[in-house]
């Protein structure tokens, strides 16, 4: 069995299914054919960045279309409002805090 990544370590106590890609274009791969109620990307994703994983992900017709966006960035350059990214978390100490209360009110 593969190590778990950082993320899903921080966030396995969290009664929440967690699906983990380590790349940008796998990630829109997979949120165009699946299914999620939430999706958290980190803006330095390898392949695509995850603001680009977000707009071609508002430009689909896929169900995830609409799905809620937490971006996660150690890059303080404002994202275009019309992604409609629901939260952006800087990328600091206490990132783990901050996702985790807003994972937990879902």
């Amino acid at each position: 069995m593969p190590a778990a990544s950082p993320i899903e370590a921080m966030l396995a106590h969290l009664p929440l299914p967690l699906t983990t890609v380590d790349n940008g274009m796998g990630a829109l791969q997979l949120l165009l054919r699946q299914s999620f109620d939430t999706v958290v990307l980190a803006r330095e994703l390898k392949g695509l960045n995850g603001v680009a994983v977000t707009a071609a992900l508002r430009a689909s017709l896929s169900h995830n279309t609409a799905a809620r966006v937490i971006l996660i960035s150690s890059n303080r350059e404002p994202v275009p409002g019309h992604l409609h990214i629901d939260e952006t978390l800087p990328r600091d100490q206490a990132l783990l805090e901050r996702l985790t209360g807003l994972l937990a009110s879902i």
